[in-house]
C-alpha cells in the first residue's frame, strides 16, 4: 500500500452506495463500494472504498445501506405491494360507499 487517506462520512450524509466492478476486478473477485452524498455537488462518489473482497463487499454494503435506510430491490417491492394492497382496499370501500 503506496498511500492511505481516511475520511469519514456522517450516515445521514449517505444518499447512495455503489457496487462497481470491472473486468479484472471480476476475475480476481474483487469490488469498489462508492459511497456518494448529496454534499459533494459533483457525481463522483465521497468516499470509494477500494478491492474489497466480493463477498464480504457485497455484505458491507448491505449492511450500510441497511443503516443509512435505503432499500433493496427486494424490500422496496415487498413495501410496494403492501402499499398497493391497501390502496385496493381502499378503493373497494369507496366503491362500495358509492354503490350504496
Amino acid at each position: 500500500m503506496w498511500w492511505r487517506r481516511e475520511k469519514r462520512v456522517p450516515y445521514n450524509l449517505i444518499s447512495e452506495i455503489r457496487v462497481r466492478e470491472g473486468t479484472l476486478q471480476r476475475r480476481l473477485g474483487l469490488v469498489n463500494l462508492d459511497v456518494h452524498t448529496p454534499a459533494q455537488g459533483t457525481l463522483r462518489p465521497q468516499v470509494t472504498l477500494f478491492q474489497l473482497p466480493r463477498d464480504p463487499g457485497l455484505e458491507e454494503a448491505s449492511e450500510l445501506r441497511r443503516r443509512v435506510g435505503i432499500l433493496s430491490a427486494r424490500e422496496r417491492r415487498i413495501i410496494e405491494e403492501e402499499i398497493l394492497e391497501e390502496l385496493r382496499s381502499i378503493r373497494r370501500l369507496l366503491e362500495e360507499k358509492l354503490l350504496r
